[in-house]
């Protein structure tokens, strides 16, 4: 999946690919660093990929910090960056999807310290399936699949464990993918993806709604996603 993602940033050619000597070193954790060249933009993007989610979480958030310094070490950082970190998260899981990992995702997001993080949770089968049907992948490819997405048949099932499920998340998790509509595609696409989440929303379109979700607006997390902030000692 990580290879994915990499091509994504790749095609986009507004990134430059770094490798990030402390994941290149460790046995845990895969990755590597995407700087943002777009003209009067100035951001960094860490991409890993964990078998879990507890490496980030409680008393692993040092993890955190590490990257943080370690980061700041490499040769290509700028202090521009100090503030303009996104870390992406890949978690390989199996629908569906237990309270448990969902909570865990939301913790994680919340988390304001060092930078802005994004989870994206695929499967396996998602995975194969957008690659066959993507081909080469591009982000031409990615908002070509959208665009020919049957919501109204994909909306009497939105748990199932095809390709779409997966593009539509990474038009959420990836700031810079912006989503292709057209006046009359819009409400269909930002509604199909409110449900995939499990929110009833207000917001007018998904770049706004994405944006307040993760800049953290006043409502609970858990109840805006309908998340138990306690689980049974079990889950």
């Amino acid at each position: 999946m990580i290879n994915t993602i990499k091509k994504i940033f790749l095609d986009n050619q507004a990134f430059k690919i770094e490798n990030f000597n402390y994941v290149a070193n460790s046995d845990n954790i895969n990755g590597f660093v995407a700087l943002d060249t777009r003209e009067g933009k100035t951001g960094l993007f860490m991409v890993i990929e964990v078998n879990e989610l507890n490496v980030l979480l409680n008393e692993n958030e040092v993890l955190y910090e590490t990257f943080y310094s370690e980061l700041r070490g490499e040769e290509y950082y700028l202090p521009e960056f100090n503030k303009n970190i996104s870390l992406i998260i890949l978690l390989d899981t199996q629908l569906p999807i237990e309270q448990k990992i969902k909570r865990q995702i939301f913790e994680i997001e919340e988390n304001p310290f060092y930078f802005k993080k994004y989870v994206l949770q695929y499967t396996e089968e998602q995975h194969n399936d957008l690659i066959e049907k993507c081909e080469d992948i591009t982000t031409e490819n990615l908002r070509n699949l959208v665009l020919n997405v049957d919501f109204e048949e994909f909306k009497k099932d939105i748990s199932v464990n095809n390709y779409v499920n997966l593009l539509l998340n990474l038009y959420v998790k990836l700031p810079f993918l912006n989503v292709p509509y057209s006046a009359q595609e819009l409400p269909d696409l930002t509604e199909t993806i409110m449900e995939i989440l499990g929110q009833n929303s207000d917001f007018q379109d998904l770049n706004e709604y994405r944006e307040k979700v993760l800049a953290g607006i006043d409502n609970n997390i858990y109840d805006l996603f309908n998340i138990p902030e306690k689980l049974n000692e079990n889950e």
